[in-house]
């Protein structure tokens, strides 16, 4: 039995250069150190975000891990009492993408080079960001529920356009 699992899973990854999302993807997130593992997984494209960044305040976060399931691949990012997590999907948008359930005091446009950016937190910190960029979605989370813990303009901005 372990040898046809093992054999079925190297005919999968064996195939061609298409993306196509695999039945783990379909069952909840997945996690992993390795882009291409998770872009397959979800059956999406993903450019490699920046190792690590800085916000204004001097704060490092790191990309730590990439999760998938089926349509959204994410770019977990952590540091010192923080947390950020970049979304791409075909299937899911704004809020949903996001995942945040939580109502923030405003709700703002950014325009970072040529993307209309939507923000939600108090008005100068975002705790979710989210636009639409070549047929598919993209969400930023930060500090989610902490409107004042978010990104503000210039640190999404560095985020976004490095």
């Amino acid at each position: 039995m372990l040898a046809c699992l093992l054999a079925c899973i190297l005919l999968f990854t064996s195939g061609c250069g298409t993306k196509q999302a695999g039945d783990e993807a379909t069952d909840g997130w997945g996690e992993t150190q390795s882009l291409s593992v998770a872009t397959e997984w979800a059956g999406l494209d993903f450019d490699a975000p920046a190792e690590s960044f800085q916000l204004d305040d001097g704060t490092q976060i790191t990309l730590t891990t990439y999760r998938y399931r089926k349509g959204i691949v994410e770019a977990l990012y952590r540091g010192d009492d923080y947390e950020l997590v970049l979304r791409r999907s075909n299937v899911l948008e704004g809020q949903a993408l996001a995942e945040d359930p939580n109502a923030y005091a405003q709700e703002w446009e950014e325009t970072i080079q040529t993307k209309s950016v939507h923000c939600l937190g108090d008005g100068v910190h975002a705790n979710v960001a989210y636009f639409d960029e070549d047929g598919d979605h993209f969400s930023i989370t930060c500090h989610i529920g902490a409107s004042d813990r978010g990104l503000n303009a210039d640190e999404l901005t560095a985020f976004l356009a490095p």
